[in-house]
């Protein structure tokens, strides 16, 4: 695992007659903290889904289209930095063909491990997509992009007039039980590194 670079990781079997669960190594790269199995982790793109979850309920309920272009719902300082913002629609952002460029992965991981404690805004990581060429014309090609989820999350709070967060919560996390999760970021900023997050306990433990 050392040599894979993984600082810790969590097992967990779950089975109709038992469950098994267990944690090895620490927190994260900087910290001597062993993990235990019950931490927290971040569950970093595995939100994407939760994210396309709630389009498709917005749309259902009527209150968005994946047609819709995106320059309906962004605001125009925004979309005056969007490459082809006003040939995009909601549904190019969900499924990556908006050809938007991601943000650098590399510098903002490099960002959150040196300075966890800081909060990285997602203007920041915006901004790292919208400032590099566009890969492709809107819906003539696929790149996996975190900036496009980014933006549906801004669409989110404006079709639905609460913030992102709250909208997962009461809308997502509460009808399904999650009793393990919960939105931990408010006002779009990136999470900070995941050792932070897993020293976090269970609130039920």
């Amino acid at each position: 695992m050392e040599n894979a670079g993984i600082p810790g990781i969590l097992i967990e079997v779950v089975t109709p007659e038992w469950t098994w669960m267990s944690a090895a190594g620490y927190c994260s790269p900087l910290s001597s903290e062993s993990l235990d199995s019950d931490m927290r982790f971040l569950i970093a793109s595995v939100t994407k889904l939760v994210t396309s979850i709630v389009i498709l309920k917005l749309a259902e309920e009527g209150k968005l289209s994946l047609a819709d272009p995106i320059e309906r719902w962004l605001p125009a300082y925004l979309m005056d930095r969007i490459p082809n913002g006003k040939e995009m629609t909601i549904r190019q952002l969900l499924d990556h063909t908006s050809g938007i460029a991601d943000y650098d992965k590399e510098l903002i991981n490099l960002e959150e491990l040196h300075n966890p404690d800081v909060p990285i805004p997602c203007q920041v990581s915006i901004e790292q997509g919208l400032s590099a060429s566009p890969l492709f014309s809107p819906g003539t090609n696929y790149t996996y992009s975190n900036v496009n989820y980014i933006l549906l999350t801004l669409i989110i709070d404006a079709a639905s007039g609460i913030p992102y967060e709250d909208y997962v919560t009461r809308n997502i996390i509460i009808p399904a039980g999650l009793k393990h999760v919960y939105s931990a970021y408010q006002s779009y900023t990136r999470p900070t590194h995941p050792g932070d997050n897993a020293k976090r306990k269970r609130d039920d433990k």
